[in-house]
């Protein structure tokens, strides 16, 4: 599991970033945070719960974390920014070719 540069925080969630990136890395679940990964099968972000971290299956499974969220509807709210920065991005891209 590595975290991006950039990674979006939760404005609640701030103060504790970097004990929740340590508890998240040694596979910790917290009750009130969801994970956003990048899903390299997809090439999209996805969001779970970070209880599912303590699955065998994440064990073995290297993890692109883009953002740490409180809440299920921060964690759509920041999906739906991000999508929306992606098809702008690439709409302009297109109107540049024509």
């Amino acid at each position: 599991m590595y975290f991006d540069k950039d990674m979006y925080i939760s404005p609640a969630l701030e103060k504790k970033k970097d004990k929740i990136c340590r508890q998240l890395r040694y596979r910790y679940g917290h009750p009130s945070v969801y994970v956003i990964v990048w899903n390299e099968n997809l090439e999209r972000p996805e969001f779970l719960h970070s209880i599912y971290l303590k699955q065998k299956y994440y064990e073995s499974t290297q993890m692109r974390v883009m953002g740490i969220v409180q809440s299920y509807e921060d964690a759509l709210h920041f999906l739906a920014a991000y999508m929306a920065k992606e098809f702008s991005a690439v709409l302009t891209d297109k109107e540049q070719e024509d």
